[in-house]
């Protein structure tokens, strides 16, 4: 824990990150830092974790200002086979922007959570947590390997834009497999553990198998 406390003080008192995957990377390793300290029943740990709550916040903060959020109702871009370039520059442009934005999100949502065990003041229950975002849920963009196998899940598999925390077109719509480890996390957040299994069940899933990672 002191190893961890010393990396965690050598990440905060770092100039401050200037590009975006900089300023990515800090939000990673500062909520990393976060989780551990706060919950690893260590209470000096813990003490030192809560006066960085700021800290973390302001890394979100930092972070949305590179965020680019989708909108459903824009048409979605037609992405060639060939020539690949396109597509491979528009795929390291969206990998980018959505690792972004589900971090954001994370955070804000993680920040939340410790509100409200810790007794703290909670933002309005909009739905939105006192923000407007978006996120793309389809486990087959997320878990694309290559330009190719990223073009063909973009043209032949659904993708769900979640705006504020809208996931009736998921509920309605959505397969079991179209929905990755996030995707789960957030489902069980919002419907309950057993609601979000019962959903994925009937969709031939599993909730307790998917977040086994």
């Amino acid at each position: 824990m002191r190893s961890i406390e010393s990396y965690c003080q050598d990440l905060l008192s770092s100039p401050c990150p200037t590009t975006a995957f900089d300023t990515l990377a800090y939000a990673h390793a500062l909520l990393l830092y976060q989780i551990i300290r706060l919950f690893d029943g260590d209470i000096v740990a813990k003490r030192s974790a809560d006066k960085d709550i700021p800290n973390l916040e302001n890394a979100a903060l930092s972070l949305l200002s590179h965020v680019h959020f989708e909108d459903p109702l824009f048409p979605a871009p037609d992405l060639p086979l060939d020539p690949i370039g396109p597509t491979k520059t528009f795929w390291k442009q969206w990998l980018f922007q959505e690792s972004a934005r589900r971090t954001m999100l994370f955070i804000f949502f993680f920040l939340q959570t410790y509100r409200m065990v810790s007794g703290g003041m909670l933002l309005a229950c909009d739905g939105k947590m006192g923000l407007v975002h978006s996120w793309t849920l389809s486990a087959y963009l997320w878990r694309a390997k290559t330009p190719v196998e990223f073009a063909r899940a973009w043209k032949e598999r659904n993708h769900f834009v979640v705006t504020n925390a809208q996931f009736r077109k998921v509920l309605d719509e959505a397969k079991a497999d179209d929905v990755d480890s996030f995707g789960r996390i957030l489902l069980s957040a919002m419907m309950g553990e057993d609601e979000a299994d019962g959903w994925l069940a009937e969709r031939g899933g599993s909730l307790r198998e998917e977040l086994c990672f």
